[in-house]
C-alpha cells in the first residue's frame, strides 16, 4: 500500500508540473461543492477526447467533480483502482486481465466501438498477399495488435494460418523497424501513423475497420462503484456530455483546438487525429455484445493461465451508463 502510494503522489507530482492543465478552467458556482476525483491514463492521446473535453467546457466541475487526469501505467494503475488512490481509469487489456486473475474490476464506460491500429509496409510492397514469408512486427507478438490483425487476415482476407505464413519481430517500436528495414510491415498505432505517412510508408490495412472491440473502456474498482454510486453517476454523466460534443460537426474546431492543448501538439498535427478518430466513438458510452466478447477472447488468448472465466457480464457494467443516457435524453440536453 506505501510503495502504490509512495508512486501515485510520484506521478502526480511530475504531471503538475510538465502536463495540460489537470483541472477544469471554468469558475465553479458559489457554495458548491466540488469533490476531487482523479482519472488514470497510461498516456496523453486521442483515447482521451471526451474526458479532455469534459474537463474544459466544465462539465465535470458542473457535476461537484475536480477532475485530475493522471499518467499511471498498467498494472500500477490496477493497483491504485484497488487501493482508492485512483478512482477512474482508461485501461483496457490490463483491467480484462486482471479480472481474469480475479482482481475485482469492471468497465463501465466504452467511448471507442474499435481499436486505433493499421498495417504499414515499405514502400515498395503494395498488396497484403506481399507480406506472404515476410517479416512484421508488432510491440508484442500475442498482444492485443497481433491478435486483431490475425483475425482480420483469416476471416476478411481469407488467410489460413496468417501466425505461421509471416514472421513475427516484437519491437518497443514498430516504425523504426520498417525505417530501418528490419521488417517489412509492421502494426502501428494512431500516433505512429501519422510519422509513417509523412515518412512515404504504405498504409496496407486500416485493421479497425473490421474490428468492433470495447475500447477506450472507463474501469473501476467494484468497491468504488458500490461504495461511491453518486460520484460514479456524476463522472459518467460528464463523459457523456464529452462524447455528445467531440461527435458535434459544428463542435469540430473547439475540439481541434481542446485536443491540440492536451497533446501540446500544432493545430494540423490535432485535426489530423480528430478526423482519423471522429468516425470511432460510440454514441452513448456501450459497447454491443460482440464488442465485449472479442474484447474478452482477446485476453483471454494471450493468458497461460487464469483463476476464473469471464462472460461480457462480469466485465462490464453498463447499467450506470444507460441510465444516464435516458436522463440527457430525457432533458434534451445538447452541447
Amino acid at each position: 500500500m506505501r510503495d502504490v502510494s509512495f508512486i501515485f503522489v510520484f506521478v502526480m507530482h511530475v504531471l503538475s508540473a510538465n502536463s495540460p492543465a489537470l483541472a477544469q478552467h471554468q469558475v465553479q458556482a458559489p457554495g458548491k461543492t466540488i469533490e476531487p476525483a482523479n482519472l488514470a491514463m497510461p498516456s496523453f492521446n486521442v483515447t482521451g477526447l471526451p474526458f479532455y473535453v469534459a474537463v474544459d467546457r466544465g462539465y465535470y466541475l458542473a457535476e461537484g467533480i475536480d477532475l485530475r487526469i493522471v499518467k499511471v501505467q498498467g498494472s500500477h494503475t490496477v493497483a491504485t483502482l484497488l487501493t482508492g488512490d485512483i478512482q477512474f481509469a482508461v485501461l483496457g487489456t490490463t483491467a480484462i486481465t486482471a479480472r481474469y486473475n480475479g482482481a475485482p474490476l469492471r468497465v463501465i464506460a466504452s467511448a471507442l466501438a474499435r481499436p486505433f491500429q493499421w498495417l504499414y509496409a515499405r514502400p515498395e510492397i503494395e498488396q497484403l498477399e506481399q507480406l506472404k514469408g515476410a517479416t512484421v512486427s508488432a510491440t508484442l507478438f500475442g498482444g492485443a495488435s497481433t491478435f486483431f490483425l490475425i483475425k482480420v487476415l483469416k476471416e476478411n482476407f481469407r488467410w489460413k494460418d496468417p501466425e505461421r505464413e509471416m514472421r513475427w519481430l516484437s519491437a518497443p517500436s514498430p516504425l523504426m523497424t520498417l525505417l530501418n528495414r528490419t521488417a517489412s510491415a509492421a502494426t502501428l498505432s494512431g500516433e505512429e501513423k501519422q510519422q509513417a505517412d509523412k515518412s512515404g510508408m504504405r498504409m496496407l490495412l486500416d485493421v479497425g475497420k473490421y474490428i468492433q472491440a470495447a475500447y477506450g473502456g472507463v474501469v473501476i474498482a467494484e468497491s468504488t462503484v458500490k461504495n461511491r454510486q453518486p460520484l460514479t453517476e456524476r463522472f459518467l454523466r460528464a463523459l457523456l456530455k464529452g462524447l455528445w460534443f467531440i461527435q458535434d460537426p459544428g463542435k469540430k474546431e473547439e475540439t481541434v483546438r481542446i485536443l491540440a492543448k492536451w497533446l501540446k501538439a500544432e493545430r494540423d498535427y490535432s485535426q489530423s487525429i480528430y478526423e482519423m478518430a471522429k468516425e470511432s466513438w460510440t454514441k452513448d458510452g456501450l459497447a454491443t455484445e460482440k464488442a465485449m466478447a472479442l474484447s474478452l477472447e482477446m485476453s483471454r488468448t494471450a493468458l497461460k493461465s487464469i483463476r476464473q472465466e469471464l462472460t461480457p457480464a462480469d466485465m462490464f457494467d453498463f447499467i450506470l451508463m444507460k441510465k444516464i443516457n435516458g436522463q440527457l435524453d430525457a432533458a434534451a440536453w445538447r452541447p
